[in-house]
């Protein structure tokens, strides 16, 4: 095998890439990041799970944990394949997602569900719409404002997306658990996603659409499904409402 250049980097974008070169397809590039994430979590676990259970955001994990950018486990993530080079650009929500895909299977593939009837609600990202205007009284390019408004977007769909995952687990937690136990690109993996249509569609709110992929479905079922694993039980309020 050649010997693997390997650059990985956090990005803030919602892309997640796992080689621009085209001797990758979709299916090396889930298996690749799967593994990825397994090997981080063997040796950055308490980590992980405090990444995952805080919700931490894009920002948070630049700043706090830069041990999860680890080169060493890319490259053994990219053992079996003959690449000469290698570079990973993750966001915040790609790194979560693999984390808490690689946590399931460290710790939950092989326990029931957990019955989710009596657990919390969970607390997602709000965006803060004043983070992404201009200063008041300043004014900015029509690029500026563009940037602003894509990163106001690509924050909002995050949001959303966070609270659907939220509503697939809860709605079907059998077939969650089947899709994270399962491998990514498998056919069980594809029987446990069609397993799930129903909740998909019961889970979008009337006119709402999102631009995803397996990867992204998956990884947000990953961050609900192990947070809802550990979340505290609902209060008496909770569950009389």
């Amino acid at each position: 095998m050649k010997a693997a250049f390997v650059a990985l980097t956090f990005l803030s974008a919602v892309v997640a890439t796992a080689a621009p070169r085209p001797d990758f397809n979709v299916k090396d590039t889930r298996v690749i990041a799967y593994d990825y994430a397994t090997c981080v979590v063997k040796r950055r676990a308490a980590q992980a799970r405090e990444v995952i259970l805080a919700n931490h955001d894009n920002g948070v994990i630049l700043k706090r944990y830069p041990a999860l950018a680890n080169g060493d486990c890319l490259v053994k993530a990219t053992s079996a394949k003959s690449f000469s080079d290698v570079e990973m650009k993750f966001t915040g929500d790609f790194i979560r997602y693999g984390l808490a895909d690689a946590l399931f299977a460290a710790e939950l593939a092989a326990v029931p569900p957990r019955d989710l009837r009596d657990v919390a609600q969970l607390e997602h990202a709000v965006v803060d719409e004043s983070a992404y205007r201009p200063e008041p009284g300043k004014k900015v390019s029509k690029r500026r404002a563009e940037e602003l408004e894509r990163a106001r977007g690509i924050a909002a769909s995050s949001a959303a997306l966070s609270r659907f995952g939220e509503c697939v687990v809860r709605l079907d937690s059998r077939n969650s658990h089947a899709l994270l136990a399962a491998k990514p690109s498998t056919s069980e993996e594809t029987r446990a996603f069609a397993g799930l249509q129903t909740a998909f569609s019961t889970c979008l709110s009337e006119g709402q659409t999102f631009k995803t992929n397996r990867m992204t479905m998956r990884g947000t079922i990953a961050i609900n499904d192990y947070r809802l694993t550990f979340a505290p039980p609902a209060t008496k309020a909770e569950t009389t409402n």
